[in-house]
């Protein structure tokens, strides 16, 4: 007869790290993908406008200049250390409030707020470097960037509608349009 034996304490810790991990990973995959298409508010590869915009910047500017917006930005990640350590730290708690016994909401609660916060804190950051990249720019370079964007967004969409065409007609207009059925149950 074979007798069951109780997981050490460590092991279990592990579990639900484990666990808590691929919980944090679902959520940010699922961040990712499962953003609403908005025109502009995505770029190619459900990237970010912000970050579609630097990289598009350097198309429009010189050789010669591209090495200083590069710096520019790699500086700004630099100075962002203490808003990636406070969000670390957030995950951190995150992950001790999601594995804590009894549960508590309001813990997990925060540790989310924190981590919104740290992101809010990065993208301001980020985009007050845009700000003083795009206002160096001249006005036929700004132009070719407006232009450049819009084409850019114009072939997103362009995947967009293609996308929703091959799901198929909209169901009975309980839902979005042309999200047809929800699939079979597992």
């Amino acid at each position: 007869m074979s007798r069951a034996r109780a997981l050490p304490p460590l092991a279990i810790v592990l579990v639900i790290s484990l666990a808590v991990n691929a919980l944090l990973i679902g959520l940010f995959a699922g961040n990712l993908l499962g953003r609403p298409d908005h025109p502009g508010d995505r770029g190619p590869r459900g990237g970010n406008s912000d970050f579609m915009m630097a990289r598009s910047i350097e198309d429009v500017v010189p050789e010669a200049d591209r090495d200083q917006i590069r710096q520019a930005f790699r500086q700004a990640f630099r100075d962002s250390r203490d808003i990636w350590t406070e969000k670390r730290a957030a995950r951190t708690a995150l992950s001790e409030a999601l594995a804590a016994e009894p549960f508590d909401a309001a813990a997990v609660d925060q540790a989310f707020a924190d981590m919104r916060a740290a992101d809010q804190a990065l993208t301001a950051r980020f985009q007050s470097v845009l700000s003083q990249e795009l206002a160096d720019l001249s006005v036929e370079q700004r132009a070719t960037l407006v232009e450049r964007l819009n084409e850019i967004n114009r072939r997103r969409m362009e995947r967009v509608d293609r996308h929703k065409d091959r799901r198929g007609p909209p169901d009975d207009g309980d839902g979005p349009p042309g999200d047809g059925p929800p699939p079979p149950p597992r």
